[in-house]
């Protein structure tokens, strides 16, 4: 009787013990995430946008991982030409096992299909970037439309803009990161218009202004979750492409491309 009572409480002893060391490797993972896309105008004139966030904390054991990310990009379309507005990513990472934590921090900033900046960091860092402008195309793109009877070329440029201020910050003792800051790319357009054949008159009608989008985050990971708040913001659209011709008494009118849209803001993620 005596054996078996001590074999009850051995193996009750046993069933705790095994207990709470799964508990202990139990994983935990808190993620929080959100995207936007959206594409407006056509090929001779218009363009795509699109942001995306990203946070996570991860634990299993003594292993603790801690990761932030914030992307945001543009894209534009000038009679039948392809171009990158622009693209700015921040992100920062931070890993804690038996007591040693490894970190890092990293903002990119590409315009018009250049990298302008882009460094990283093992430390807490903020960062301010200035607008930076460029022009997206070496050689003038040119299209040539038919307006009635009419052959016209229209010659265009792009030009493509983006600032940036953020910062990371990562603790040396914890599997911590937090990031914060704001990302903003924009693009432009211009053109002309000339006639193959002598006209009497000739007119166009030019919008270019592509996508004026930022994205504005605040957050972290680490001690048990995340939090924050990210915010995408995109301004007003005006795209418009109209050519008009005369000979003599006959007039002649075409729309290329047009297309309006007014500010909007969404609400990526909140925690």
């Amino acid at each position: 009787m005596k054996n078996s009572s001590t074999f009850a409480i051995s193996l009750l002893c046993l069933s705790l013990a095994m207990g709470v060391s799964s508990s202990r490797l139990q994983a935990q993972r808190v993620t929080k995430s959100g995207r936007y896309s959206r594409s407006f105008g056509n090929s001779y004139l218009g363009g795509s946008v699109y942001a995306s966030s990203y946070v996570s904390w991860y634990r299993r054991g003594s292993y603790e991982s801690s990761s932030a990310s914030f992307y945001v990009s543009g894209y534009g379309r000038l009679l039948r030409r392809g171009f990158s507005v622009g693209r700015i990513g921040l992100s920062g990472s931070s890993r804690s096992s038996n007591g040693k934590v490894t970190g890092s921090g990293r903002l990119y900033l590409n315009l018009a299909g250049k990298t302008v900046y882009s460094k990283s960091f093992p430390t807490s860092k903020t960062w301010s970037l200035r607008p930076i402008t460029y022009k997206v195309f070496p050689r003038d793109p040119s299209y040539r439309f038919s307006v009635g009877p009419v052959p016209i070329r229209v010659s265009g440029n792009a030009g493509a803009g983006a600032q940036a201020g953020a910062g990371v910050r990562l603790l040396p003792y914890r599997a911590y990161v937090g990031i914060h800051g704001t990302g903003r790319a924009w693009g432009w357009g211009r053109a002309s218009a000339r006639a193959d054949i002598w006209v009497a008159s000739l007119g166009l009608s030019f919008e270019g202004r592509f996508a004026d989008q930022s994205l504005t985050a605040s957050a972290s990971a680490g001690i048990g979750g995340v939090r924050g708040r990210v915010v995408y913001t995109i301004r007003a659209i005006s795209l418009k492409l109209y050519l008009k011709a005369r000979i003599l008494w006959k007039k002649w009118s075409k729309t290329i491309a047009t297309y309006r849209s007014r500010t909007y803001s969404k609400l990526l993620w909140s925690r």
